[in-house]
Order: C-alpha cells, then structure tokens, then sequence
C-alpha cells in the first residue's frame, strides 16, 4: 500500500495504490496532512476497500506526498 495525493483539475486529492493500482481516497480521506497522521489513520486505511474509483496517473499530476507539513 502507497499513498500518493495527486492534480485532479484545480483540486488535489488524495490517492492510495493497492497492488499497482491506483485509487482516488478523496471520498472517505480528507487528505493526507498532520491531523491525519496524529490520527488513528492506521486504522482509517486498513478500513478501505477496493470499492473506491480507480483512477490513471501519469508523472506530471503527481502532488507533494503530504499537505502542509509542520516538520521535515
């Protein structure tokens, strides 16, 4: 499992790949930022499913991996 946030029009959202397939995680993951992290999000992705659209990312739509880090 990887997650990834990538460019869908204006907006970025957040990804999951699972088994060399991508998803877009926007509809049960706000983003991938430092409350999400400070959260239970173990357990918030162990609770995906395959059920979630799958979506095409070519290099170019691609986002910095987590929102607004406080410390790198």
């Amino acid at each position: 499992m990887k997650l990834f946030r990538f460019r869908d029009g204006g907006s970025v959202k957040p990804g999951i790949c699972i088994e060399n397939k991508q998803y877009d995680a926007s509809s049960v993951i706000a983003d991938y930022n430092e409350a999400f992290f400070e959260g239970n999000w173990q357990a918030a992705l162990a609770n995906l499913n395959t059920g979630l659209p799958q979506v095409t990312i070519s290099n170019k739509q691609f986002d910095a991996p987590v929102a607004r880090p406080s410390k790198i």
